[in-house]
């Protein structure tokens, strides 16, 4: 990462059975973290993690988020109340444990910010990324307040790096829209830079 000029990297966690997989990543390079949760689509883990085992898997030092959670209907039909449980759970675990949420959420931008709205997502703060949800979306999200960033680059932001300045993308391979960058300057004092910002010369960091 130092040739490349990355500071740092986060590991998501996707299931329970790669969490000390992920861990001990993490664990074995200096500038690399990792974020404990269950994705929306997983179904490989013999079991649901109970907010109790949730907080427990962000004991270690390393683990500085709980995600990735969220919600994907993409894959599944209604009725999707195991995924809404599942959300749930993480999200009062992080606030349990004083730790962000990194959120996906995937054909169900309704579901989503209800869900982080009634479970007060916004009092520990999460990141809501890769969606293909609208501007409305990203604006809601940003409503819901505390220490809030909309990351709305997706998996290919180094292939659209040049176009920063013109507005950030929401995962445009998945239908996403263009969000002007100008609604960053609003994620309030505890933001979370991506360092390509500051590197493309975008002076608003």
């Amino acid at each position: 990462m130092k040739e490349a000029e990355v500071g740092g990297a986060l590991v998501a966690g996707t299931s329970l059975q790669d969490y000390e997989r992920g861990l001990n990543f993490a664990n074995a390079h200096k500038n690399v973290w990792y974020a404990a949760g269950v994705h929306p689509s997983t179904k490989d883990d013999d079991h649901e993690a109970s907010i109790g085992e949730l907080v427990g898997l962000t004991k270690p030092q390393k683990v500085v988020a709980i995600g990735e959670c969220g919600l994907d209907y993409y894959y599944e039909e209604a009725p999707y109340d195991a995924q809404l449980e599942r959300f749930a759970r993480h999200i009062e675990a992080a606030k349990l444990a004083n730790l962000p949420v990194i959120v996906h959420s995937r054909d169900a931008q309704e579901d989503t910010i209800r869900l982080l709205k009634e479970h007060d997502a916004g009092s520990t703060g999460f990141v809501l990324h890769c969606f293909t949800g609208d501007k409305k979306m990203a604006q809601d999200a940003l409503d819901l307040g505390g220490d809030t960033l909309v990351h709305l680059l997706g998996r290919r932001f180094v292939n659209i790096a040049e176009r920063v300045l013109e507005g950030v993308l929401a995962d445009p391979h998945r239908g996403g829209e263009v969000v002007p960058v100008e609604i960053l300057l609003r994620l309030g004092n505890r933001i979370v830079v991506i360092d390509l910002l500051r590197r493309v010369g975008f002076g608003g960091f």
